[in-house]
């Protein structure tokens, strides 16, 4: 029998979607997958690679849409969202019908559901004291999993994967960068001390499964991971290159350095050796909790070998 049974992947013509798929097929962990997405012109392209995954076009804002897709689904990967902080900032009522509502239709569908086990919903260190719309949408959905979670009374187990900044993924800072030197642009650093967490899309993948594996339910897992700054990011990609790396400005909803664990959350929070653990109460803990903040300026790797190996291995070196 297939490690997680029937699955559905919410989201899943994303980039997280698209490498979740091929390593749940790749390594025959299912029975059978399906995919969940409003974007019907990538389903249609991966439908092509994947003929045996069913997909459906529909949005989990809608509960109805969300509760079908559901039927006989064992597990749950909830990657839905809306994730540009810029966007979010500009519509903030969209950030919360997908990241907040969205995620309360497939944990309200999840713990209705005869059949469901378990929902493993994706989260990011932007809602750790969140400054902007996105981590604000992000923190709530965590609530919301706890919430959840506890109405299960162990029955099944909703839990949250948390990490940092996804090398590659649409939209960072590092495709970004590659973009403007190749077109030999000045590449901007809104400011020398800014500092983020990062790790590739494998990295994520295998963190989250193994998440999914170790969990108890209402759990927030936390990976540990090296942190880089984005000046030392920019010198690195443009070395050699005739590009200005530039200073410019802070803008709205950026933070000088991310939060993967608060110091309020500490106290509840547990060392297993590769992960944190944020446990959904102190009652919960059954070793010493850290009692420290986990913070991106105290993890910052220099290493250019590693990062250039890194960023040279997702094909983003320019």
């Amino acid at each position: 029998m297939s490690k997680y049974g029937r699955c559905l992947i919410t989201g899943g013509t994303g980039s997280f979607g698209g490498k979740m798929l091929e390593r749940l097929v790749s390594e025959n962990l299912t029975r059978s997958i399906t995919v969940l997405s409003r974007d019907e012109l990538k389903q249609d392209d991966m439908e092509k690679d994947y003929p045996d995954v069913e997909f459906i076009v529909g949005d989990v804002r809608d509960y109805d849409t969300v509760r079908l897709a559901m039927e006989n689904i064992d597990f749950v990967f909830h990657a839905a969202a809306l994730k540009q902080v810029p966007r979010c900032e500009k519509r903030p009522i969209e950030a919360v019908q997908t990241n907040v509502l969205g995620t309360d239709n497939v944990l309200k569908a999840a713990f209705y559901s005869d059949r469901t086990e378990q929902v493993t919903v994706l989260s990011t260190d932007k809602a750790v004291a969140p400054v902007n719309v996105m981590g604000m949408t992000k923190s709530l959905l965590e609530r919301f999993v706890y919430y959840w979670n506890d109405k299960c009374n162990g029955s099944k187990k909703f839990i949250c994967a948390r990490y940092g900044n996804v090398i590659g993924s649409r939209g960072s800072v590092i495709p970004f960068f590659k973009k403007r030197i190749e077109s030999r642009q000045f590449v901007p650093v809104t400011d020398e001390r800014m500092t983020r967490f990062m790790l590739t899309l494998d990295q994520a993948i295998t963190f989250i499964l193994d998440a999914t594996d170790r969990c108890k339910g209402g759990e927030v897992f936390v990976p540990k991971l090296p942190s880089m700054k984005i000046i030392d990011l920019a010198e690195l990609m443009t070395e050699g290159k005739d590009v200005e790396v530039r200073l410019t400005e802070i803008r709205p909803g950026e933070k000088i350095h991310e939060v993967m664990v608060s110091h309020e959350e500490s106290f509840r929070c547990i060392d297993i050796g590769d992960y944190f653990v944020v446990m959904p109460t102190t009652e919960s803990l059954l070793v010493k909790p850290t009692e420290r903040e986990v913070s991106s300026k105290d993890f910052v790797s220099t290493d250019k070998n590693y990062w250039r190996k890194l960023i040279s291995e997702e094909g983003l070196m320019p």
